[in-house]
């Protein structure tokens, strides 16, 4: 869980995840953003949602899921 300071407001919020998770790609964020995994204040927002000073963050990161070989 990540609160938003002033010298963070106005970033789109996958940037700013991409500033508090740098060994996660963005491209990676922007997919648990897609899939609801991210909220703002509890409730799921777009990647280009501009962030607010006071915002609230939270990240669900799943469980990688396993890959099964195919013959």
């Amino acid at each position: 869980m990540f609160t938003v300071t002033d010298n963070e407001r106005g970033q789109r919020l996958d940037r700013f995840l991409q500033t508090q998770i740098p060994e996660r790609s963005r491209a990676f964020l922007q997919k648990l953003i897609e899939q609801a995994h991210v909220t703002v204040n509890g409730q799921p927002n777009k990647a280009s949602y501009s962030i607010r000073i006071g915002d609230v963050v939270s990240v669900e990161i799943p469980p990688p899921v396993p890959l099964e070989a195919q013959p």
